[in-house]
């Protein structure tokens, strides 16, 4: 059985509210494994959360997320 698996952004606002800015979508399965590009430029200055989800049968959900920051989106006016 192929292994599923899944991601979404989500940003948080103060400690009880999470946003998605992506819902979970599906990783590309490929020949050297499980992928996906994750393009940052239309994000806002922010922190933001990425969470995996996979798939095996039942779900495992990966309670810790990966957290990061936007710091610039280099958008000129």
């Amino acid at each position: 059985m192929p292994l599923n698996v899944e991601y979404r952004l989500y940003t948080t606002v103060g400690e009880k509210y999470e946003i998605d800015i992506i819902p979970f979508t599906s990783v590309d399965r490929t020949s050297k494994g499980y992928e996906f590009d994750l393009d940052t430029a239309w994000l806002i200055p922010q922190d933001y959360c990425l969470q995996l989800r996979l798939k095996n049968g039942s779900f495992y959900e990966n309670k810790k997320c990966l957290k990061f920051t936007v710091v610039s989106n280099d958008i000129k006016k």
